[in-house]
């Protein structure tokens, strides 16, 4: 019997065990993951200005009121230096992979054949601009040093052989497009994983944080610069150690809006006029002294062409909406380089696009009435490539106001599709 009653004592003791078990949810129930924790209370809107600095780079990306996206962000004029504002070296292009229309072309490579001409595509993110800039060379005059690029050759961070002289530090300058745009938001919302809460000096060695490997800083209205300190990454690159200045709590935080700080060009906005294709009321090209006008119908959106060369036209041209089709694949691939001047001489050819009224859109609730936005017609003047079989082209636009490349082959079938429609005319 002896035997019995412990092998009945021991099954009693597992079963209150268990019962027990199941009632700790710690023991029994997968544990939730860990909810990220906001690093800041900021709207993108009060951003001023960021600056991130990371051992020989410096980033500035400096909010301009009076150029705004249509959602009412604003836009952002971009200086780097040091090794992230080096250009990104783009492999040879693909034969028989032309740029689809509305990409950037690459250089070298050739445009879009058309067949036919296709549904007007959709502009890119709408966008509504003022004329005037703060941070930026007044529009009136081109300056002697425009905002710029000096691509450097080689690799990206690539080290130099013992002995060396040094590389000079790279500088650009250039506006900032739609993904500066979302940087801005995701720099607001930017949270952490795990708040480890305040350390000494000796257990801030153990996270690279004793003399941080990178600085974040976020000016913004109406409260004091937000700074956020960063050391190692940990586990991979989706995460880094982080100290905030205001409170010296260390934290782990996600770090993949940092990584568009490696690829700085990467925020650039490719677009020489601030206004999209279906926001333009009329497009006027001059090839040397002859001028071509196109006209944005007022037709059903469902139409497949909406462009024609009589502002009086019942229905849109294929000839014309061809050419929309060319025109959409010149996009900037760069800025011209430090102290480059702007060309001088005629042009090979104007194209200025002039935009439609906005649509007033009543305010919500009590909502203040938005000031009237300035929409002023955009000339992008292009001049002859360096020589005939050059893959980039120079050209000047008030809207990126110094100099930028854009692909020749891509200007060269806009020039030869307005040739051809001005001898059928």
């Amino acid at each position: 019997m002896t035997r019995a009653h412990g092998i009945l004592a021991a099954v009693l003791v597992l079963a209150l065990a268990w019962a027990f078990a199941l009632t700790q949810d710690s023991w029994w129930r997968p544990q939730s993951a860990d909810k990220p924790i906001p690093l800041w209370t900021v709207e993108p809107q009060d951003i001023t200005r960021i600056e991130y600095t990371e051992g020989a780079s410096h980033i500035v990306m400096a909010a301009d009121p009076a150029f705004r996206f249509a959602d009412g962000m604003e836009s952002r004029w971009i200086k780097a230096e040091g090794p992230t504002a080096e250009a990104e070296i783009a492999g040879p292009p693909r034969p028989g992979m032309p740029p689809r229309p509305g990409m950037p072309a690459r250089p070298g490579a050739a445009p879009s054949p058309q067949t036919k001409p296709g549904p007007e595509p959709r502009g890119r993110n709408k966008q509504t601009y003022m004329t005037a800039a703060n941070d930026t060379p007044a529009p009136a005059k081109l300056p002697a040093a425009p905002p710029s690029v000096t691509p450097a050759s080689g690799s990206q961070g690539a080290v130099k052989p013992e002995g060396s002289s040094p590389t000079p530090a790279v500088k650009i300058a250039f506006r900032g497009g739609q993904i500066a745009s979302n940087v801005v938001r995701e720099l607001a919302h930017l949270s952490a994983l795990r708040d480890l809460g305040s350390m000494s000096d000796k257990q801030l060695s153990t996270y690279g944080l004793d003399k941080p490997q990178a600085t974040l800083r976020i000016e913004r209205t109406g409260g004091d610069p937000l700074i956020l300190e960063l050391g190692i990454a940990p586990f991979g690159m989706g995460t880094r150690y982080g100290r905030l200045r205001s409170n010296g709590h260390v934290l782990l935080v996600n770090q993949g809006v940092l990584h568009n700080f490696d690829h700085v060009r990467r925020l650039m906005d490719r677009e020489w006029t601030p206004f999209a294709i279906p926001e333009t009321k009329r497009i006027d090209v001059k090839l040397a002294n002859r001028t071509l006008t196109l006209w944005h119908l007022d037709v059903q959106r469902t139409e497949p062409v909406r462009w024609a060369l009589n502002a009086n036209a019942a229905k849109g041209d294929p000839e014309a909406q061809k050419w929309i089709q060319a025109l959409l694949g010149v996009k900037v691939i760069d800025y011209a380089a430090v102290g480059t001047t702007p060309p001088k001489g005629e042009p090979t050819v104007e194209i200025t696009m002039t935009p439609a009224a906005p649509p007033f859109t009543k305010p919500e609730g009590n909502a203040a009435t938005p000031a009237a936005v300035p929409r002023e017609p955009v000339t992008l003047r292009v001049f002859k490539p360096a020589s005939k079989d050059a893959a980039q082209t120079t050209a000047v636009s008030s809207y990126t106001v110094g100099p930028v490349l854009l692909s020749a082959p891509a200007v060269q079938a806009v020039v030869d599709q307005a040739r051809a429609l001005l001898g059928k005319h």
